[in-house]
């Protein structure tokens, strides 16, 4: 039966026509596997791989995984971040790699709090969270500012779309002003994560200053999905984000996206920007496409639906015998 498809030998032996195949897996008694490994497949149509076998060894948390690799137990692993990196003491070779992801605060643009409701209100929040610091503090300087909804680099990406300074407590000051909106509390959610938590503090530190009362709702991430994200029951939430390697954002910024399991996350809902979105997927004459793609950004950049903060660096540590590997961009970590 189709439920049971996941544990079937038919899922865990899989067959294909790969460089490398199936050879064996290890796995405790509750189910977890700990050890999968693959051969070079000798009916392989192409050149014999250099490598041959690959033993790929799972582990319940990073501390685990830190502990083996200090071990010698592995001689590689990924998605280490730049916190993690300082209980590793093995003199290893460390890769930074550009992923297409994000983390933003996104506005619940359908929440009845005054301050998310204004554009105004939004711009000066945005323009007062200080990125570099976050950057510097919580995450070691192991990331890059994001400022977009579409990931730097990818097609469609335009740079004077957004403002040069993202960072200006003056400025923001004056768009508070503007709002004329009488300055309440503000909630803002946060998986219980440790980079996250950490720019939580800077961010609630940075809107008090501007005078906008800060609190942080601390959660677990699997509530963070289940109480908030599902239900769409924040003002403000902390996220993430895994983009495409193409400038397709239709998933994050349709309004048919809106409700769960949709993915935008700030319900945001305009009109142009719907058709826009439609045309990147549907219209691939170059020129069109640009210029829908700049107009996209500029939309949002007005409106504000949330506030992008960092891209965090992938790391890949591997022994220093392996040469030939030169990563710069990956569109994804798998």
């Amino acid at each position: 039966p189709i439920t049971n498809f996941r544990l079937s030998n038919y899922n865990l032996e899989p067959v294909g026509s790969g460089p490398y195949k199936y050879f064996s897996f290890e796995k405790e008694k509750n189910g977890f596997i700990t050890k999968y490994k693959l051969e070079v497949n000798p009916f392989f149509y192409s050149q014999r791989p250099y490598i041959d076998n690959f033993v790929f060894r799972f582990y319940n948390n990073a501390d685990d995984l830190i502990g083996a690799l200090n071990k010698g137990e592995i001689m590689a692993t990924g998605g280490l971040d730049a916190v993690s990196l300082k209980s590793v003491k093995r003199d290893l070779q460390t890769m930074t790699i550009n992923i297409p992801r994000y983390y933003a605060i996104f506005f619940n643009l359908s929440d009845l709090s005054p301050l998310v409701r204004s554009k105004e209100v939004r711009s000066a929040l945005s323009l007062a969270v200080d990125k570099n610091k976050i950057i510097a503090t919580g995450l070691r300087n192991g990331a890059m500012v994001i400022n977009s909804p579409i990931f730097p680099g990818l097609e469609g990406y335009h740079q004077d779309a957004y403002r040069e300074n993202t960072t200006s407590m003056e400025e923001a000051r004056k768009f508070l002003a503007a709002s004329k909106v009488e300055l309440t509390s503000l909630d803002l959610v946060v998986p219980r994560i440790g980079f996250l938590t950490d720019t939580a503090n800077i961010i609630k530190e940075n809107w008090e200053q501007l005078g906008v009362k800060t609190n942080l709702i601390i959660t677990e991430p699997a509530d963070a999905l289940n109480q908030y994200i599902k239900t769409r029951n924040y003002s403000a939430i902390i996220y993430g984000n895994i983009l495409k390697p193409n400038p397709d954002v239709y998933a994050f910024w349709h309004s048919g996206e809106r409700f769960y399991p949709g993915l935008n996350l700030s319900l945001y809902n305009n009109k142009e920007v719907d058709g826009l979105l439609e045309s990147v997927k549907k219209d691939f004459n170059p020129s069109v496409r640009q210029k829908n793609l700049l107009l996209l950004q500029k939309i949002i950049e007005d409106d504000q639906p949330a506030v992008f903060l960092f891209s965090p660096n992938y790391i890949y540590l591997t022994t220093k015998k392996l040469n030939g590997f030169k990563p710069v961009f990956m569109a994804a970590a798998s």
